[in-house]
């Protein structure tokens, strides 16, 4: 799509800061670390220390260039939040020109649209709007699209694309429980060494890993859910990109923080 639209650069918007990481670590994995860069929130503040009145480090303003290039989708491929994106096409921030100039040399993957009853989404519509006006090239790309927001986008202009997923085998046994959810993932563990468990939100999803804590080694219970503070998410992040490679068996506890894209291949959700 980039080369038939005359396109350099890639700029990879998720629709919250929860999963812009591990979407940041599988693009580094496939295009290198030294293609991708990424930009939230809590980057603000690490690019600009005078704000805080911290002391430059080595020179170098405290990274403040490396934190620059992905303001301003330097990079060749950047992973931002939604709302670095209205900043840019609204001239929110100071360097927002520069964003705009390399956001109409890019195409713009937007990875999943805000709840239909989210404030969130009129702005993203709105951007969706400006994108178009500007004619930069974009995809989006949703799990499930509700019915009057899909009638939406098709009256906009847009190729609404239905896949099944392209894939041949089940990625994983879709494992119903009717009783309570611990007694399930214990009895299914030997079985199934591998799952994913999700809980309504966060507090439940806390609450459910204590009570597998007293089944289960807590080296094979891991829990993820959108109440970690950042450093404490990357740190597990980390962890979930590993995952995978595993030999060992175990249980991964979430709420709506991970995406289905995100998941390590796994035995049981």
């Amino acid at each position: 799509f980039s080369r038939r639209t005359r396109r350099e650069k890639l700029v990879w918007i998720t629709p919250a800061q929860h999963a812009s990481g591990l979407v940041y670590a599988g693009l580094s994995r496939l295009l290198g670390p030294l293609e991708v860069e990424m930009v939230h929130a809590p980057s603000y503040f690490a690019a600009d220390p005078y704000a805080w009145s911290l002391p430059p480090e080595n020179g170098s303003r405290n990274n403040k260039d490396a934190g620059l290039r992905a303001h301003i989708f330097s990079a060749p491929v950047t992973v931002a939040t939604l709302d670095h994106l209205v900043f840019s096409l609204v001239h929110g921030f100071r360097y927002a020109d520069y964003a705009l100039g390399n956001l109409l040399k890019s195409v713009v993957v937007v990875d999943g649209l805000p709840a239909p009853g989210s404030p969130a989404l009129g702005y993203t519509l709105d951007a969706l709007e400006l994108l178009r006006r500007l004619h930069i090239p974009h995809i989006i790309v949703e799990g499930l699209l509700a019915p009057s927001l899909k009638a939406f986008l098709e009256e906009a202009g847009y190729e609404v694309v239905e896949e099944g997923g392209g894939f041949r085998e089940p990625r994983f046994e879709p494992a119903l429980s009717c009783g309570h959810l611990t007694q399930a993932v214990v009895e299914r563990f030997p079985r199934l060494p591998r799952q994913v468990v999700f809980a309504p939100d966060a507090p439940s999803a806390a609450r459910l890993a204590r009570e597998l804590r007293a089944f289960l080694p807590p080296e094979h219970l891991f829990v993820h859910h959108s109440l970690f503070n950042h450093r404490d998410r990357l740190r597990r992040e980390m962890h979930l990109c590993t995952l995978a490679q595993r030999k060992t068996p175990w249980v991964l506890v979430t709420d709506g923080t991970l995406d289905a894209a995100c998941l390590p291949a796994c035995d049981a959700v």
